[in-house]
């Protein structure tokens, strides 16, 4: 190109880190710096950010936001999000949580961001406080929020907590939510109530493959191997195709239950009936 400006530069870059070439990334990044009659956007510093998050790179990271402040884009929220989310990826999270508190308008992803960084640190007692503060500031919390505390209440065993934060959701209205169903089913399961994760997924109208694969994965959890096989035949029967995932729900029941036969049977059916080529987890698991 004869002339670059700094869409061709974003391209480039953005387009290294969506191919995952890290180092290709902050190469592109370092020579819009060195143009010198361009200068970089939040664009630019968002997956550049992103790419040091993905790469572990926290030095990198830490120029990153130096040049940042020097180009004043330290007050843009789209900025401060991936400096905190970058923080958190890094292992630094009392960084990002100091960075948080200096953030003057903090909007709903800020928060999602620091909800997702305890979850990402197992700090799942303070999601809560932290989702509780987030309302009190009048933020209102979106699907991601709602789904990153199920998560938190699922590995922190909280049934309480959980149920209480299904009745927010029915609230808000997001019960419709395919992301929000799934989290629901996954936190009943793991707190133990098999039948509210059974009731959730009942209500389901449009059953996606990540739906039904929760409640085969449920079943399996709780060691229910032919209810688990039944609502796999039943998935089958109402044409929704099964991905690899799924069958790492269902051969392990079979695994559980002694159930050979039906085990091998799910195995071979993997490339003969559905095109999925298995992996090491899955030869495992059939093992």
């Amino acid at each position: 190109m004869p002339e670059r400006n700094l869409v061709s530069w974003n391209s480039m870059i953005m387009g290294s880190f969506q191919s995952k070439l890290y180092e290709e990334c902050f190469c592109r990044f370092r020579e819009v710096l060195r143009e010198g009659f361009i200068f970089p956007d939040q664009a630019s510093f968002s997956s550049m950010l992103s790419a040091c998050s993905k790469a572990g790179s926290l030095e990198v990271g830490k120029q990153v936001h130096g040049i940042g402040i020097k180009y004043g884009l330290k007050d843009l929220s789209y900025v401060n999000n991936s400096l905190i989310d970058m923080y958190i990826k890094c292992g630094f999270f009392c960084d990002a949580g100091k960075l948080f508190e200096m953030v003057a308008e903090r909007d709903v992803i800020s928060w999602n961001v620091m909800l997702m960084g305890l979850v990402w640190n197992k700090n799942f007692e303070e999601v809560c406080a932290v989702f509780q503060a987030m309302r009190r500031e009048g933020v209102l919390p979106d699907e991601a929020s709602y789904s990153t505390v199920l998560n938190a209440s699922a590995d922190f065993a909280s049934l309480v907590l959980g149920a209480v934060i299904h009745a927010h959701i029915i609230k808000a209205g997001f019960t419709n939510t395919s992301h929000i169903q799934n989290s629901l089913i996954i936190m009943y399961a793991k707190c133990g109530s098999l039948p509210d994760a059974c009731q959730v997924f009942e209500e389901i109208e449009n059953r996606n493959t990540v739906c039904w694969c929760a409640m085969i994965t449920s079943f399996q959890q709780h060691g229910c191997a032919a209810e688990a096989a039944e609502t796999f035949e039943k998935m089958i029967g109402e044409g929704i195709k099964p991905n690899e995932i799924t069958f790492v729900s269902v051969l392990p029941a079979c695994a559980h239950a002694g159930c050979v036969t039906e085990g091998r049977a799910y195995f071979d059916s993997m490339a003969k009936m559905h095109d999925i080529t298995p992996q090491t987890r899955a030869l495992c698991l059939h093992c």
